[in-house]
């Protein structure tokens, strides 16, 4: 349910309730959230606008959370999170293409966050839940696209700094340090092109340096790394349906890297879609 007030800007307030049932043997357990959220937003000319968001939100653990061979924890509790964020839009049209450019500094207090880490040696993990912690940062977008007769062109830039830290307990050895796979700097570059049934595009991914452990200590951390993707699709109209086949070639550099320790990742490897829409 929700309320809209269009007075200076416009204020949105809303709230939801989320409900989980969960029968175990002749055992049912239920648990109802509250998310209550609030946004005001308001224009700063005709090609800019702010916008202050505040929410509530939880994250039930997944099935593979809670089942999965050994890491699975039938005893997960629900994630919950306070988030705020400030995001300004700037919107500038240019002959046959427009540029647009969003900055969205952001804070989250996390209870009983859902994180994989090892319980009793480093090649034996469990999906755990984390007391306290909290994260701040800010994330860029830059989108531009220009058209040129039947021609398109296009470029993305995204790029996202995270500070989250474990707050849990003070006493703590980890007390303030980063929370495992939870790397401050990542982005991406994309570039595309399209033609009439046909586009391409090249992307390329970083993901920075990030510790395996909560204990922020030199032989936790793992490096940094640099994917390049790129493919091409064509895309044919069917009466009202669509058919579009689509190719894909993943880290074309034959990169080796880590996303998780010990954990060997693949290859330059290849992707076929085919995708049929009614």
């Amino acid at each position: 349910m929700g309320i809209e007030w269009k007075a200076f800007g416009k204020i949105l307030a809303q709230i939801g309730a989320q409900g989980v049932f969960e029968k175990r043997d002749t055992t049912l357990k239920s648990q109802w959230n509250l998310l209550p959220a609030v946004s005001w937003s308001f224009d700063l000319g005709s090609k800019n606008k702010i916008g202050m968001v505040y929410r509530y939100t939880c994250r039930q653990p997944s099935f593979n959370e809670l089942y999965y061979q050994q890491i699975g924890n039938t005893k997960l509790r629900t994630e919950k999170a306070h988030i705020a964020s400030i995001r300004y839009d700037l919107t500038l049209p240019f002959k046959k293409g427009v540029s647009q450019t969003m900055v969205q500094p952001f804070y989250s207090y996390i209870y009983d966050k859902i994180l994989a880490i090892p319980t009793k040696n480093l090649f034996i993990w469990s999906i755990q839940n984390i007391g306290i912690s909290d994260a701040f940062g800010v994330e860029f977008t830059e989108l531009i696209q220009k058209k040129i007769k039947q021609h398109t062109l296009g470029m993305r830039i995204n790029y996202t700094f995270q500070y989250t830290q474990d707050i849990s307990d003070p006493l703590s050895p980890a007390y303030r340090h980063i929370l495992s796979y939870s790397p401050l700097h990542s982005g991406s570059v994309e570039l595309d092109y399209s033609w009439k049934k046909l586009s391409f595009f090249v992307l390329g991914s970083y993901l920075g340096e990030r510790y395996a452990l909560n204990q922020n200590i030199p032989s936790n951390l793992l490096e940094g790394y640099f994917l390049l993707d790129a493919g091409a699709s064509y895309t044919q109209k069917l009466n009202k349906s669509e058919l579009t086949l689509r190719l894909s070639v993943n880290n074309m550099t034959n990169k080796q890297y880590s996303y998780i320790n010990y954990f060997v990742m693949p290859g330059t490897h290849f992707n076929i879609r085919l995708q049929y829409a009614l």
